[in-house]
């Protein structure tokens, strides 16, 4: 009997070369581990630990966060490499429900539960003391609102201005629309709105007025020939002082006072007038002379120059004795005078 013939079976990877490849690629997308899990906003894994992958299988346990409430879970590493879902495992606290203020109203933005904000405003008319807004916060193993609920309020009395004085200092509230107003001590100016009103949002417009001290109009430019030496300010009481230039006497009073003459202020006298200085006419003297001339007349700082007469016909000569050149200046009372005495002319012998 002849012996069997074997076919020969050709290799599967020559036959179905497709078939080789998607299984190495499945074997590749199904390794046997897991990447280290992301980190959960709401929830801690129990056991820290620096591993950066993870054979497939391993359950990761955590326990929610502050702020969060649930029981504790694992998370586990499946064939497929993905971490099974944690997902609704923990939710947010809640804030106890907040109070609507007295006169006022609390917004709920979105909930009351942790990292939520709610919102505060008062009715017209009322304004609000302390924080228009809160936060539920964590606080120790629960969650608080970080902000207490505030107060809302009518008009307080408006503010009291120094030096001044007001209309209905005996009331304690007042509602939109009512006005109060103001005035200021003698000697002192209003600064500001005269009145002020109660807004609807429970406070006062405009801002309130200031009392300053009353003062005078000043003297720039007022005396001709002199200068006025001011002060750091022209309120009540503030001195000023008039100077003349050189060359010029003062005619009146040397200072002048700001005071108070019934509601207004007032200096207490008039701008001096400044006077040109002039000098006598100079001395004449014998056998000289000098050089004005006749009916000139001789302002602060004029100058004249004597000379001796020569006289050949007698045999005579004079010399000047003196100075030659005197000017005119000013005594401390302002009277003209000449600087020294006119010279005189004499015989040398």
């Amino acid at each position: 009997m002849a012996p069997p013939v074997l076919l020969e079976r050709p290799f599967p990877s020559r036959r179905f070369p497709g078939l080789l490849l998607a299984a190495l690629v499945l074997r590749l997308s199904f390794s046997d581990q897991c990447n280290a899990p992301e980190r959960l906003p709401f929830a801690r894994p129990t056991n820290l630990t620096d591993a950066s992958e993870f054979p497939v299988g391993t359950h990761l346990k955590y326990e929610c966060r502050p702020g969060y409430h649930g029981r504790p879970f694992s998370i586990i590493c499946l064939k497929n490499s993905v971490w099974t879902s944690a997902k609704d495992k923990c939710t947010r606290k809640s804030c106890r429900n907040p109070k609507d203020p007295v006169n006022g109203m609390v917004h709920v933005i979105k909930d009351i539960q942790f990292g939520s904000q709610i919102n505060y405003s008062c009715n017209e008319g009322y304004r609000l003391i302390g924080s228009s807004s809160a936060t539920c916060i964590i606080s120790g193993n629960t969650v608080i609102w970080d902000n207490e609920t505030p107060i809302c309020e009518i008009c307080q009395p408006p503010p009291d201005v120094l030096h001044g004085e007001r209309t209905q200092k005996d009331k304690d509230n007042f509602w939109p629309g009512q006005a109060v107003f103001y005035s200021c001590e003698p000697g002192y100016d209003l600064r500001g709105a005269a009145s002020l009103h109660c807004t609807p949002q429970g406070d006062w417009s405009p801002a309130a007025p200031r009392c300053e001290v009353k003062s005078c109009d000043d003297f720039l430019g007022q005396l001709l020939n002199g200068h006025v030496l001011f002060p750091l300010n022209l309120q009540l009481g503030a001195k000023v002082d008039f100077v003349c230039d050189e060359g010029f006497r003062l005619k009146g009073s040397s200072a002048s006072y700001c005071v108070l003459a019934g509601m207004e202020s007032l200096w207490n006298s008039s701008v001096p007038v400044c006077e040109q200085i002039f000098c006598p006419s100079p001395p004449v003297i014998p056998n000289g002379r000098h050089t004005g001339k006749p009916l000139e007349v001789f302002p602060f700082g004029k100058a004249v120059t004597y000379t001796c007469d020569p006289h050949p016909d007698r045999g005579m000569t004079f010399n000047l004795i003196g100075e030659s050149t005197i000017r005119c200046t000013s005594d401390p009372q302002g009277n003209g005078i000449w600087s020294s005495p006119a010279p005189r002319c004499g015989i040398l012998g």
